[in-house]
């Protein structure tokens, strides 16, 4: 450990970043981006993308899908745009050591030596679906010392986490390896009100390998494979119903006593809201059988269920001065969520929603490119990828009358993607202080979509983009710089497949609310930004800050639409559709900070303002709200323009080696509407987290405490449709993800 006062007199910790496939430093790349260390995963106590978005201005993660609140799909929003819940084409990729990860799962942040979020349109870089910004895991190297620890924790809810590495050379200097293994378990958090057992139970079981070798002195060699299991149990989710209206917004949603929705801010949710049938009446095995993708058993209660692992190579290799790089890696994640979606206490009506949502996403990866020396003047970098990708889906469900016939609310269909793309990038030094930065990249994005019924329906295209950027880059000192950058992203297109295994009956009911397209062009984002970075006040004061203006086009619109399935029915079905040709203008300002005040105190800060304009929508759930559809001017949905952290840490030398630590984290996240309508929205709310310690060179023991005043705003809003429609009850329903539960624990470690 480093004397308090030697870190002290050398400042801040610089960090290096591969954000343009390149080892550079955090300040001196000429793009939004947050990195966050193994060392501050640790002292702020992150595990989840829900703790790791509090801390990265522009990022936000949403966790409640359509009638879930669960850990199946990982939706990311950056600066404000909220893409839908769409695995086949996020808004933002995930990835690990720069391969691609569909759907985002990771087994968890131990073995991470660091995050880097780059936000902004990436897609000269990073490829597809990363339009608004891209998400690199940078796994930890192994060294070539004999090595390892082990770390275990408990908390309140019967929160359990057990986390053990080793490493170890193989061939001295030539090859290290580094296993690790974890396991997480939680018991349900949060009451089910009116029914058996808790809601939100959590199980991970994971492990991993990481090897490193070089073989050569030009040569080097890096393999990560990982495998984890999620068993989940029922999830914990709200749902403001009819019984809780309080306003007639002025659309089309059938009314109850004259009213139609909520509106106005919500703080909590109702404890008698939060409640999910724990027994269903139909028996899952029936519900899950005679599926393709699951073999029976997969999953045979309520809650959910994964198997994925992933793999990647990467090798880099010297020539002369010039480098070349090659990486391929290979995904399956394979989940399947079994939900009693309507989210209610007992009922006289004894209405029920069993969902059976199964998912197979199969990803292929490979690239290589070669990169000039990085001392010249004129530097370059020219690289090409292919990218394949297999995702199967259905969503089929069990509703009134119980002993029916199951309902298919999404056929069993194949989305498949294969994409080929050229790319590249050029710098030249004008000045010893000004660079010129230009990439680029040109892809091919082949789609289809198979339905697998009898006669069911294909439909294909390929879509084909050029996403450039240009960077004008001032290096104020060697600790300094500003930038100006344009750049452009795109999001692939897609298909309203589903639509055309609707009966002639219920189609015309839905082109009836609006007018539904086969084929969707691919979303473009054109975004003007400029920045500074810079360590200042003997590198003990770091400021990064960014500020942006945004064009977001051709945006793809994610809507739930009602129909009848026959002129007999007395219930809805719904089914999620998408439609084009949306027009969002965005703008905001970023900014992280880091002061250092003495040798034992430092703060730590970030602000987040980020605005959205409606400028043309088709929004067929604001009609069944207010009327409109297309609400101009409004603020997007599910996302808060204000956000922002400030955590203080203390450390002290007490004895020896062993010193204490102190930290606390304030957290505040703004309003979020649940819908473009905005009529609904969460409160603003306010939340801490609080960590004291003590550590040596071995050992650490540490206390903490998650939302220690229990905060009960809750962390995520939407506006869903009411699967039991019937003439007595409302349409529109507003479904709402608990905020995370106050927890206190205590965790130790020690280091071999």
């Amino acid at each position: 450990m480093m004397p308090f006062a030697d870190a002290f007199a050398q400042g801040i910790e610089e960090i290096i970043v591969t954000a343009r496939k390149s080892s550079e430093s955090l300040l001196s790349v000429p793009v939004a981006i947050s990195a966050i260390t193994a060392e501050s995963i640790g002292q702020r106590g992150i595990f989840s993308y829900n703790q790791l978005n509090d801390f990265v201005p522009g990022l936000r993660y949403e966790n409640s899908a359509a009638n879930r609140n669960d850990r199946g799909f990982h939706t990311f929003a950056m600066r404000g745009m909220y893409p839908g819940d769409s695995p086949n084409r996020p808004g933002v990729t995930a990835f690990v050591d720069g391969v691609p990860i569909p759907g985002g799962a990771i087994p968890g942040l131990t073995e991470i030596e660091r995050v880097e979020i780059v936000k902004g349109p990436q897609s000269a870089y990073f490829g597809r679906a990363t339009f608004a910004g891209a998400i690199n895991f940078v796994t930890r190297e192994p060294g070539n010392e004999f090595g390892g620890s082990i770390t275990a924790s408990a908390a309140t809810h019967g929160t359990v986490e057990v986390n053990a590495n080793v490493e170890m050379p193989l061939a001295a200097d030539k090859l290290a390896a580094r296993v690790s293994s974890r396991y997480y378990s939680t018991d349900g958090r949060y009451n089910n009100f009116g029914r058996v057992g808790k809601l939100g139970a959590q199980k991970t079981w994971s492990g991993a390998l990481n090897l490193v070798a070089n073989p050569s002195d030009d040569l080097k060699i890096r393999a990560f494979y990982t495998a984890w299991t999620d068993k989940d149990g029922p999830s914990a989710q709200g749902a403001l119903t009819e019984a809780n209206y309080n306003c007639n917004a002025g659309g089309n949603g059938r009314p109850v006593n004259g009213l139609n929705y909520i509106c106005g801010g919500i703080g909590a949710i109702p404890l008698n809201r939060i409640a999910q049938n724990t027994t269903p009446p139909v028996s899952p095995g029936l519900l899950t059988s005679g599926l393709v993708v699951e073999p029976d058993g997969f999953i045979t209660e309520l809650g959910l269920h994964r198997r994925e692992y992933q793999a990647n190579v990467i090798a880099d290799y010297s020539l002369g001065d010039y480098t070349l790089s090659a990486s391929a890696g290979r995904n399956h994640n394979r989940w399947a969520a079994l939900t009693e979606t309507y989210n209610r206490p007992p009922e006289p009506s004894g209405y029920y929603s069993t969902v059976y949502l199964p998912y197979d996403i199969n990803n292929w990866s490979s690239e290589v490119r070669l990169t000039s020396p990085p001392t010249e003047a004129f530097k370059f970098m020219i690289g090409g990828n292919h990218y394949a990708e297999s995702i199967f889906f259905q969503v089929r469900a069990s509703r009134p009358p119980v002993g029916g016939p199951f309902t298919t609310l999404t056929v069993p269909t194949d989305y498949l993607a294969h994409t080929d793309g050229i790319f590249g990038s050029a710098s030249y030094d004008i000045t010893d202080a000004l660079t010129l930065n230009g990439e680029a990249r040109y892809q091919w994005d082949k789609i289809k979509h198979i339905q697998r019924i009898a006669n069911g329906f294909v439909a294909e295209n390929t879509f084909k983009s050029f996403s450039p950027r240009v960077i004008l880059n001032y290096e104020i000192d060697d600790n300094a710089n500003a930038y100006i950058s344009f750049a452009r992203g795109t999001r692939p297109g897609t298909f309203n497949i589903n639509f055309l295994s609707l009966t002639a009956f219920q189609q015309a009911q839905i082109v009836s609310q609006l007018s539904v397209p086969l084929s969707i062009p691919e979303e473009t984002l054109r975004t003007y930004e400029a920045g500074l970075k810079g360590d200042f006040m003997d590198r003990r004061l770091r400021i990064l800050a960014a500020v942006y203006y945004g064009q977001w086009r051709d945006r793809q619109i994610n809507q739930n639409f009602l129909y009848r399935a026959t002129a007999a029915a007395t219930t809805d079905s719904s089914i999620t559709l998408t439609l084009a040709n949306g027009s969002t203008n965005l703008w905001g300002l970023e900014l992280e900070s880091t002061f250092r005040a003495t040798e034992n105190l430092t703060f730590d800060a970030t602000f987040n303002w980020a605005a959205t304009s409606i400028r043309r929508t088709a929004c067929a759930e604001c009609v069944a709200i207010s009327g409109v559809l297309n609400p101009v001017g409004n603020r997007m949905e599910r996302y808060p323009a204000l956000s922002g952290t400030l955590g203080t840490t203390y450390e002290q030398p007490i004895a020896g080696d062993w010193s204490s630590t102190f930290h606390v984290d304030y957290i505040y996240t703004g309003k979020q509407y649940a819908t473009a309508a905005n009529k609904a929205w969460l409160k603003p709310s306010n939340r801490f987290n609080a960590k004291v310690g003590v550590t040596d060179e071995t050992f650490s023991v540490e206390l903490y405490g998650k939302n220690i005043f229990d905060n009960k705003v809750p962390s995520n809003i939407l506006r869903n449709a009411n699967p039991n429609a019937a003439v007595t009850q409302g349409v529109n329903l507003i479904i709402l993800a608990p905020p995370e539960a106050q927890t206190f624990g205590v965790r130790a470690s020690a280091k071999f």
